[in-house]
C-alpha cells in the first residue's frame, strides 16, 4: 500500500450556475494557509425506545437526519483566488461593469436587486487519491456563510472563508477536475492603501496598524421533504470589526483623539482599503470600502499608544437633499442612465459613493420614488445607474437620496465573469 504524504492533497472549487443540484467539474485550485477538512456533519436526532425513568439513560437508538457538510478554508489572497468566495457569499448583490466587463462590485443583496435566494454554488473537491481513483472527497451545492479578512503573520493577506453545502461526497474520481493555481501575486498588508473620512467630503490617507473584519450572511437551508438542503436562502447580513490606529497618525483630522470624538457623536465614518485603485480601474485590484459606527473606542494595550475602534457596518441614507448634502440632480442630455447631482459645499461621490449602492429620486412632481442601483462613479459628481431613469434625458429635479450600503468590494481579476 503506497503511504500518501499531507502535502501531496490539493484543492480546487468549480461554479454551479444551474441549479444547486448539479455539481460542477472542479476548474481551478486553490492557495491555503493550511490543510482543511471537508466536513460531512451530518445531523443526529436519538429516538428513544422508552419514556419510562428508569430507562430514560438506556435503550437510545440514532438516525440519520439530514446534513449540512461545511468546511473553513483560510485563503492566500490574491485577485483571482477570491472571486468565487465573493460571489458565493454576496450572491445577487453582485455586479460586472459592462463598459469593461473585469469590475465586479459586492455588495448586501436587497429584495430590490432580486432577494434572498441564491444563483450560484460551489463544488469543493480535496484530491486526497492519486487521479483516476475514487477516493477523494468533495462538497457540493455550496455556499459562503461567512467572510474574514485578517493579515497573517506573513503578511499575506487572509480570507478566513466558512462554507456549507447541500451533500458530501467521498468516492470523487478527479480526472475530469483543474487544480490549475492562479499565478497573480498575493495581497500583502504593506502595500495596502488606506483612506478615512466623514462620508461626504475628500477622505484623508491615514496610518492603520491592523485591521479586521467578519461579514456574516446568516443563511438558512431549507430541507422540505428531503433528506438534502433544496434551497438556501440568505438572511440579515451582519458586519464587524477592528481597526488599531496609532494615536499620534499622519493624516489631519484622525488622529490623537478624533475616534473618541465620533464615538461620542455616533458619527458614520467612511474607511476604505484598497490595493492598486480605490474603483479597481486597472487590472489585479482589490477595493474593500466600509461605512462604519464605532461600537466602543479605546487606548490599546500596546507599546505605542494607539486607539482601538471596535466597529459595526451600517447602511446610510445621509447623502441626501433632506440632509443638505444634495442640491439637485440632473439626467444627461443624451444618455439617461446618467445621473448627475449639484452639492451645496464641498461634497462629493469620490471615495464616497460605489457601485451598488443606489439612487432614489423623490420629487413630488416627477413621481419617480423607485431604487436605480450605481453601476459605476463616472466622476465627482456624476454616477451611470444599471438601468435607464423613466425621467428620460435632460430631466431634473432637487430631492435625492444616495442609499450608501455598508460595503462594496470592487475587484478587477482581469476575467469577464459573465455576472449579468
Amino acid at each position: 500500500m503506497a503511504q500518501r504524504s499531507i502535502w501531496e492533497d490539493k484543492y480546487g472549487y468549480g461554479i454551479q450556475t444551474s441549479t444547486i443540484d448539479v455539481p460542477s467539474s472542479c476548474t481551478s485550485g486553490i492557495f491555503l494557509m493550511s490543510h482543511s477538512q471537508l466536513d460531512p456533519r451530518f445531523q443526529t436526532i436519538e429516538q428513544r425506545k422508552t419514556t419510562a425513568s428508569s430507562s430514560r439513560s438506556q435503550l437510545i437508538e440514532f438516525s440519520m437526519n439530514g446534513r449540512i457538510p461545511s468546511s473553513r478554508l483560510p485563503i492566500i489572497m490574491s485577485p483571482s483566488q477570491i472571486y468565487p468566495f465573493f460571489r458565493l457569499f454576496f450572491q445577487k448583490g453582485s455586479l460586472q461593469d459592462s463598459s469593461t466587463n473585469t469590475i465586479k462590485w459586492f455588495y448586501p443583496y436587497s429584495f430590490e436587486n432580486g432577494g434572498s435566494e441564491c444563483e450560484v454554488w460551489g463544488t469543493f473537491v480535496r484530491e486526497l487519491a492519486s487521479t483516476g481513483t475514487t477516493q477523494s472527497q468533495r462538497i457540493t451545492g455550496s455556499i459562503v456563510s461567512s467572510l474574514s479578512f485578517l493579515p497573517s503573520t506573513l503578511e499575506y493577506m487572509v480570507l478566513d472563508c466558512s462554507i456549507i453545502g447541500r451533500d458530501f461526497e467521498k468516492n470523487r474520481q478527479t480526472s475530469g477536475d483543474t487544480f490549475t493555481l492562479s499565478t497573480d501575486a498575493p495581497l500583502l498588508w504593506r502595500n495596502c492603501e488606506t483612506r478615512i473620512g466623514n462620508s461626504y467630503d475628500s477622505l484623508e490617507t491615514f496610518d492603520l496598524k491592523r485591521f479586521g473584519l467578519t461579514l456574516v450572511n446568516n443563511p438558512v437551508g431549507r430541507f422540505y421533504n428531503n433528506s438534502k438542503i433544496k434551497r438556501f436562502n440568505l438572511g440579515n447580513f451582519v458586519g464587524n470589526g477592528r481597526i488599531i490606529v496609532p494615536w499620534e497618525n499622519s493624516s489631519t483630522n484622525y488622529k490623537n483623539n478624533q475616534l473618541f470624538t465620533d464615538y461620542e457623536n455616533g458619527v458614520v465614518t467612511r474607511l476604505s482599503l484598497y490595493w492598486n485603485t480605490q474603483y479597481a480601474t486597472t487590472g489585479s485590484s482589490l477595493s474593500v470600502n466600509l461605512l462604519i459606527r464605532h461600537n466602543s473606542v479605546t487606548i490599546s494595550d500596546d507599546k505605542e499608544v494607539s486607539n482601538l475602534s471596535e466597529f459595526i457596518l451600517v447602511e446610510d441614507n445621509s447623502f441626501s437633499y433632506d440632509n443638505s448634502k444634495i442640491s439637485s440632480w440632473t439626467i444627461d442630455n443624451s444618455d439617461d442612465t446618467k445621473i448627475s447631482f449639484t452639492f451645496p459645499g464641498s461634497q462629493t461621490l469620490t471615495g464616497n459613493v460605489f457601485p451598488g449602492d443606489a439612487v432614489v429620486t423623490v420629487d413630488a412632481s416627477s413621481g419617480y420614488n423607485n431604487k436605480w442601483t450605481i453601476e459605476n462613479v463616472v466622476n465627482f459628481s456624476t454616477v451611470k445607474l444599471t438601468s435607464s431613469h423613466p425621467a428620460g434625458t435632460g430631466a431634473t429635479g432637487s430631492n435625492a437620496i444616495i442609499i450608501r450600503q455598508p460595503i462594496n468590494i470592487g475587484l478587477n481579476d482581469n476575467v469577464n465573469r459573465g455576472i449579468t
